[in-house]
C-alpha cells in the first residue's frame, strides 16, 4: 500500500525502493483522501474514446493522411489514390513476382514494361500531363508521391488545395485510362485527357472554401481552373497595450517556446512589479513535451517561485487562454496537481490573466534561452539580465495581426 511508504505527509521509503526510485521525481503530498487517476488523460479523467485509445491496435504513423483524408478532395478520388499508396492493384510487375511468365508492355505508350511505377512517373504521356500541370502552377515536375506533398506544403492553403485536387485526379485518372485501354481499347489523348483534368477540379472547386491572398498568382490559378469568386483574407491590425500589477500585487508573465510540437522545450517567467521593474527571470528546459504541457509547467513553476518567495498577492500572466482558463478553474494537468494544490496555499490573492503575445515578448525571450536548457534545469536571475534589452511598458501601443 501506498500509505505504507508515507509518514507525516513525507514519503518513507525503503533502501531497496530507494534504489529503484533514485532517479524519479515522486509527486507531491497534499492530504486528503486518495483519487483514482487515469494516466492516460492528462486531467486524470476515465473517458471511453481514451481507454479505446489505449488498447487499439496502432498502424506506424504516415505522412500522407492529411493530404487525402480532407474535407476539400472527393471521397472517390481519395479512395482511389489511397488504393495506389496501400498497392491495392494489379500490373505486370506483380504478375511476374507471382511466378507468371508473360511478356510485359505499357499499354498506353507501348515502348517500356508495364508497372504501376513506370505508368504514373515514367510514362511518356505521364510525363506529357505532368509537364502540363506543372507549367501551369510552376512547380518542380514530381517524380513520386512525396515530391507532390513537398510542392503542397510550400504553398498557401487555397494553392495547396487546388493543387493537391489537380495532382490527385490525375494519378486517378492515369490509371483509369490504362484500364480503359487495356479493357475498352480506347487509345488514350493528351489533349482530351486535359480537358477532363480541368473540369474535374473545375467541380472539386465547390469544395475548395478557403480565401485567397489577392495576389496574381493566385488570381492565375482561379482563372485556370475557373473556380470562381474567392473572397480576398485581410488581415486587420488592432492595437494592444501591457499593464503592471496593482500596488501589492507581483505579476509572473510566462510563456513556452518549442522545437515542434511536440519537441524539445523550455519555459520561461518574468517577474514584474506595480512599477513596472524586472525583479527576477526564471526559464528552465522540458523534455520532449508539447506547447500546451510547457505552457502548463511554466505556469506552475512560477507559483512555486511566488510561494518560496513567500509572496501573497500574485498575478499569473499567459498568452494560452486554455491554460490561464484551467488553473482559474483548478483544471490542471494530474502530475502537477499536488503541487498546485501546495503552492496555492501559500497565497491569500491569486489572479489569472490572458494576454496577447505581442505583449508577452519578455516572456517568450526567456522561454527560448529555456528550450536551450537540459530537462529539469532551471536558471534564475535577479534583476533584469542583460539578454533582456526590451520589456513590455505601459502606455505604449503594441500591435497585432488578426
Amino acid at each position: 500500500m501506498i500509505s505504507d511508504i508515507i509518514t507525516d505527509r513525507r514519503w518513507s521509503l525503503t533502501t531497496e525502493l530507494q534504489q529503484i526510485c533514485h532517479n524519479v521525481q515522486l509527486p507531491e503530498i497534499c492530504g486528503g483522501e486518495d483519487v483514482l487517476i487515469w494516466t492516460e488523460n492528462l486531467k486524470g479523467k476515465f473517458s471511453m474514446p481514451d481507454a479505446f485509445k489505449k488498447i487499439r491496435h496502432k498502424e506506424q504513423e504516415v505522412n500522407w493522411h492529411n493530404y487525402i483524408w480532407n474535407s476539400f478532395l472527393h471521397p472517390s478520388t481519395a479512395n482511389n489514390v489511397w488504393k495506389i499508396i496501400q498497392g491495392i492493384y494489379t500490373d505486370d510487375t506483380k504478375i511476374i513476382i507471382n511466378g507468371y511468365e508473360i511478356i510485359s508492355r505499357c499499354c498506353i505508350c507501348e515502348s517500356e514494361q508495364d508497372s504501376m511505377k513506370h505508368l504514373l512517373w515514367e510514362c511518356k504521356f505521364s510525363i506529357d500531363i505532368w509537364r502540363w500541370i506543372c507549367s501551369i502552377f510552376q512547380f518542380v515536375q514530381p517524380k513520386s508521391l512525396a515530391d507532390i506533398w513537398r510542392s503542397a506544403s510550400k504553398c498557401i492553403s487555397l494553392i495547396k488545395q487546388v493543387w493537391i485536387t489537380a495532382a490527385c485526379t490525375i494519378l486517378k485518372e492515369l490509371w483509369f485510362q490504362k484500364n480503359k485501354k487495356f479493357f475498352e481499347n480506347i487509345k488514350p489523348n493528351a489533349q482530351a485527357f486535359k480537358c477532363r483534368i480541368l473540369k474535374l477540379v473545375h467541380e472539386g472547386g465547390l469544395r475548395i472554401t478557403v480565401t485567397k491572398w489577392n495576389q496574381t498568382y493566385d488570381n492565375e490559378i482561379i482563372t485556370r481552373f475557373d473556380l470562381g469568386t474567392r473572397f480576398s483574407k485581410f488581415q486587420l491590425t488592432k492595437s494592444c497595450q501591457w499593464s503592471p500589477p496593482e500596488i501589492g500585487f507581483v505579476m509572473f508573465c510566462c510563456d513556452e517556446s518549442s522545437f515542434g510540437n511536440p519537441g524539445a522545450a523550455g519555459f520561461g517567467v518574468v517577474v514584474r512589479t506595480s512599477d513596472c521593474q524586472v525583479v527576477a527571470t526564471l526559464s528552465g528546459g522540458i523534455e520532449i513535451a508539447s506547447n500546451y504541457l510547457a505552457e502548463s509547467y511554466g505556469v506552475i513553476c512560477a507559483m512555486e517561485l511566488a510561494a518560496q518567495w513567500n509572496m501573497k498577492k500574485i498575478i499569473i500572466v499567459s498568452d494560452s487562454k486554455t491554460v490561464i482558463a484551467e488553473f482559474a478553474q483548478g483544471d490542471v494537468p494530474w502530475f502537477v496537481k499536488g503541487r498546485w494544490l501546495k503552492a496555492i496555499k501559500q497565497f491569500t490573492h491569486i489572479r489569472y490573466m490572458h494576454c496577447y503575445r505581442e505583449v508577452n515578448f519578455s516572456a517568450d525571450n526567456v522561454a527560448k534561452r529555456g528550450a536551450l536548457l537540459a530537462a529539469g534545469e532551471r536558471q534564475i536571475h535577479i534583476g533584469r539580465p542583460q539578454f533582456l534589452p526590451r520589456i513590455e511598458m505601459p502606455n505604449v501601443g503594441y500591435f497585432r495581426f488578426c
